[in-house]
C-alpha cells in the first residue's frame, strides 16, 4: 500500500532548527523532506506531506529548502505571515517536486529550480519572482503586489482571479509554454512569451511599460479583455495569429495590435481599436474586422501591406 501522506503541524513563530521541544516551519519542512520526526514535529512519509501554520507572522532568516512535494498552509492569509523579506521564502531543487501555498501572505519570493508551484488564496509581496525553471505555475486567487512577478524559463502559466499591482515591466513571461489567465487585473506590467501560445479571458492589463501583451511565435486570443495604456503595442505578436473579441485596445505608444513584419493573420469581432500611436492595426498579412470600430488612432487606422476583410 502506498504511504499515506502525513500533516505536520507548527505550533511556533520562531525560524528555529533545534532541538526545544517546539515543532518550527523549518522543522516541519525537514521533517517532511526527511520522512523522520525533527524536534517536536512528527514525521513526513513518502507522500506529499502538509504542513499547518499557525496565525502570525513567521520570519524566515535563510531560504527554507524542499526536497519532496508538499503543501504549506496557513490561517489565512489575512492570519498567516511567511517574511524572507527580499529574499526567497522557499526553493526546491529535486525533480518533480511540487510546492503548493495556501491560504497565507508570503513576503518574498518561491523557487522550483525543477520542479512546479501552486498557489491558492495567497498574497505575494515584497518585490521577488515565483519562478521555476520549466515546471508549471498554477495561481488561483492570488495577489501581487511591490513589483513582485511570475516567470519560468518553460513551464506553463496558468493564473485564475488573479491581481498585481506595483509592477514595473515584464511581469508574466515564460520562454517557450503556454500562458492561460482568466479574470487577471494587472497594473504597471506585461504578459511574454517567446513561442508559447497567449490565451487571456476577462483580462485588464493597464499601462505597460512594454508592451502589453507580445509573443514572438505563438498564437494570441483576448477575449472580453481591455488592453490600455501601454508604452510600446498594445498587442504584439512577430508571426503568430492574433485573435480579438469583446475586447478594448487603447492608448497604446505604439500600435494597438502590431503583426510584426512576418505573416500573420489579425481577427477582430465586437471590439474597439483606439487612441493608439501610430496605428491601430498594423499587419502584414490578413486583418479581419467585424462589428469592430478602429478611430481615434495617431496616425492609419489599418496599415500594413496585407488584405482587408471587413465584415459589418
Amino acid at each position: 500500500w502506498p504511504a499515506l501522506a502525513a500533516t505536520i503541524t507548527v505550533n511556533t513563530l520562531a525560524d528555529e532548527l533545534n532541538a526545544n521541544g517546539n515543532c518550527s516551519l523549518r522543522e516541519a519542512v525537514q521533517a517532511a523532506n526527511t520522512n523522520a520526526a525533527v524536534d517536536a514535529c512528527a514525521a513526513g512519509t513518502a507522500g506529499a506531506d502538509t504542513v499547518v501554520l499557525p496565525a502570525g507572522t513567521i520570519p524566515v532568516a535563510a531560504t527554507i529548502q524542499i526536497d519532496e512535494t508538499v503543501t504549506i498552509r496557513g490561517a489565512g492569509r489575512s492570519s498567516t505571515t511567511v517574511d524572507s523579506a527580499a529574499s526567497n521564502a522557499f526553493n526546491s531543487s529535486a525533480p518533480g517536486v511540487v510546492e503548493t501555498l495556501e491560504d497565507l501572505s508570503v513576503v518574498g519570493g518561491v523557487n522550483a529550480l525543477n520542479g512546479a508551484i501552486t498557489a491558492t488564496r495567497v498574497d505575494f509581496s515584497g518585490g521577488n519572482t515565483v519562478n521555476t525553471l520549466n515546471g508549471a505555475i498554477t495561481l488561483s486567487d492570488v495577489t501581487f503586489a511591490g513589483g513582485s512577478d511570475v516567470n519560468t524559463s518553460g513551464g506553463a502559466i496558468a493564473m485564475t482571479n488573479v491581481t498585481m499591482t506595483g509592477l514595473s515591466g515584464t511581469a508574466v513571461n515564460t520562454f517557450s509554454a503556454p500562458i492561460a489567465m482568466t479574470d487577471v487585473s494587472m497594473t504597471g506590467g506585461g504578459v511574454n512569451t517567446s513561442s508559447g501560445a497567449l490565451t487571456l479571458t476577462r483580462v485588464r492589463i493597464l499601462n505597460s511599460p512594454n508592451d502589453g501583451v507580445n509573443t514572438s511565435t505563438g498564437a494570441i486570443t483576448l477575449v472580453d479583455s481591455t488592453i490600455s495604456g501601454s508604452s510600446n503595442s498594445g498587442v504584439h505578436s512577430s508571426s503568430g495569429a492574433i485573435s480579438v473579441t469583446r475586447s478594448t485596445i487603447s492608448g497604446s505608444g505604439d500600435s494597438g495590435i502590431d503583426a510584426g513584419s512576418s505573416i500573420s493573420t489579425v481577427t477582430v469581432a465586437n471590439s474597439t481599436i483606439s487612441g493608439n500611436a501610430p496605428s491601430g492595426i498594423n499587419a502584414d498579412g490578413t486583418i479581419s474586422l467585424n462589428a469592430t470600430t478602429v478611430a481615434g488612432n495617431g496616425g492609419t487606422g489599418l496599415d500594413g501591406s496585407g488584405s482587408y476583410a471587413l465584415v459589418t
